[in-house]
Formats: structure tokens, C-alpha cells, sequence
């Protein structure tokens, strides 16, 4: 690995969490200020590929993909999971969002079993009582006061992000990581521009704005990139863990910042979906109570060398 892609890999659950609760509180502050949907795509595919482009000049790299099949579908698959949940950010709150996104570890793990992967570890019943408990919210949407047709719309986004992240884990194996990536930039410019042509709004930007999607597209780049540097050390569910906690600083965040006071049953809903997943991601998700006897994992430094944690 070359250095940037080192210190990436080291130091992957700082720069997840960072980066995870700035795009989510970005997001969340431009749709409240009105940008329309094909806005957010339009805007946010230009500056991710202009950031890829300055990026790649820099090192020398060639972003047109090898395999170019394999690209397209992740082109229309990673361009569809953003519009949905972008329209979801403007439905229900940036925690709701947050913390339904996780099912992408579930669903990853459902979807390889689909595949024919043998169910191992007890990973695929706590895959399907999480994706249970995030249905189960249907039914009590109103006592936490989310909209049902915005909660659907963040599930099927996150169901079409865990295909992306599988097609994503076989890319990364011919593919530089900048090429992945700007593959996603690509798609979410192209279907900001078709739902423009259908009908949509493209709001202008504001001056005041442009920081917000400066953050935006940043961010993204290091989610995603981290999650490209992960893919070619550790599996889909392992590399998703440290996403996990950012749900937790989110609701935490909204609650002092934006004075939003959840109901108790809301925010046992993000901790018990949190608690879930995170059990889904140990090696060994049947009996997780050893890991529980010695510090969370999450923030222990890497080799970037090896496939496995330094102990």
C-alpha cells in the first residue's frame, strides 16, 4: 500500500467516524435548507469527480475502470441507493437515517447466504432479527414521529448499498480504488440529471452553502475510499464495523445541537439496532461475551500488512 492508503488503513475507525457524522450532519443541514434531491446528486456527483480527477492527476492513475460490465451495474445500483436516500434525509431524521444505513451489514450478510455462502456464527438470525426490528418500526412510526413511506425509502436504499458494497469487495480485486469510487460519482451525477429531466428541481447554490458541499464530498471520498482500503483486508461486515458508532454520536449530536429530544423508544430503537449489528460483525457472532471481557475493537490500531487486528 502506498502511504495515504497506509494511514487509512491504520487509523480506519477515526476517519469512518469523523467522516460518517460530518456527511450525515451535512446532508441533513442542505436538505433542510431546501436544495431538492437532484441538486444534492447533480452537485455532489461534479465535486466527487472533479475531487477523483485532482486526485488521480496527482498520483499518476488512470480512473477508466478495467472491467467495464461490472462497473455499470454499480453505476445505476450506487446512483438509485443515493437518490433514495437523499429523498430519505428529507423525511426522517439524520439519526433514523443513520441508524437504518446500518442494515447494509445485515443485508450483506443475508444477501451472501442468498448467494449460496454457507450461514455461519449465528451471523444470518441476528442478520434477520435486526432486519426484523427495523420492519418492526412501521408499526410504531408515529410514537417516534417518522414518516413510513421515508423509513421504506432508507430501507431499500441501504438493501441496494449492500449490493453495491459486495460489487464493490469484487472491484477493488481489478480495479484502483479511485476508479471504485468514481464509478459511485459517476452514477450519482447521472441519475440527479435524469430525475432533473423528468421533472425535477435543480436548485441553485447559495455562497453560504458551498462549505456544506465542500464537507459533503469529502467525507464521501473518505468513506468510500476507506471502505475500498478495507475491502482488500477484511470482509463486508468487518469492514462496515466502525460505521456502527457514528449513529451514536449522531443522536447525541442532534439532542445537544439541535434540541431534539427523542422519545425513549426512538433511542432504544438506534441503540438496540447498534448493539445487533455490532454482534453480527465479531468473528464469531454466536458467543460474543468474550469481547465484551476486554476493549471494543473498534479503536485498536491495524498492521497495515496483515488481513487481522494486532492484539
Amino acid at each position: 500500500m502506498n502511504r495515504f492508503d497506509n494511514l487509512i488503513y491504520r487509523y480506519n475507525a477515526l476517519v469512518t467516524l469523523v467522516a460518517a457524522v460530518a456527511y450525515n450532519q451535512s446532508i441533513e443541514h442542505l436538505t433542510s435548507r431546501g436544495y431538492s434531491v437532484p441538486s444534492l446528486l447533480v452537485y455532489r456527483g461534479i465535486l466527487g469527480c472533479a475531487l477523483v480527477a485532482a486526485i488521480a492527476r496527482w498520483q499518476g492513475l488512470r480512473i477508466w475502470p478495467q472491467a467495464p460490465r461490472a462497473q455499470a451495474v454499480r453505476f445505476f445500483n450506487s446512483g438509485l441507493a443515493l437518490l433514495l436516500a437523499f429523498e430519505s434525509f428529507r423525511r426522517l431524521a439524520g439519526v433514523t437515517v443513520s441508524t437504518i444505513q446500518r442494515l447494509d451489514i445485515p443485508f450483506a450478510v443475508i444477501l451472501a447466504v442468498l448467494l449460496g455462502q454457507r450461514a455461519r456464527d449465528g451471523k444470518f438470525r441476528l442478520s434477520l432479527l435486526v432486519l426484523a426490528l427495523v420492519l418492526s418500526s412501521f408499526l410504531f412510526a408515529g410514537k417516534i414521529d417518522e414518516d413510513p413511506l421515508g423509513l421504506a425509502m432508507a430501507i431499500f436504499a441501504v438493501a441496494m448499498t449492500a449490493v453495491a458494497y459486495l460489487l464493490g469487495k469484487q472491484s477493488v480485486a481489478v480495479e484502483n480504488n479511485l476508479t471504485v469510487i468514481n464509478t459511485t460519482n459517476l452514477g450519482c451525477f447521472a441519475v440527479g440529471l435524469a430525475v432533473w429531466g423528468l421533472g425535477g428541481h435543480l436548485s441553485p447554490i447559495h455562497v453560504a452553502d458551498l462549505w456544506l458541499f465542500a464537507v459533503s464530498a469529502v467525507t464521501q471520498f473518505l468513506l468510500n475510499y476507506t471502505m475500498a482500503v478495507l475491502f482488500r483486508h477484511h470482509d463486508v461486515t468487518r469492514a462496515q464495523r466502525p460505521y456502527l458508532l457514528s449513529s451514536v454520536v449522531i443522536l447525541g449530536l442532534e439532542m445537544l445541537t439541535e434540541h431534539k429530544w427523542f422519545a425513549p423508544l426512538h433511542i432504544a430503537f438506534v441503540l438496540a439496532v447498534v448493539g445487533i449489528v455490532y454482534l453480527v460483525t465479531l468473528p464469531d457472532a454466536i458467543r460474543p461475551w468474550g469481547y465484551l471481557k476486554r476493549p471494543l475493537s473498534w479503536w485498536r490500531r491495524v498492521d497495515p500488512d496483515a488481513e487481522v487486528l494486532v492484539t
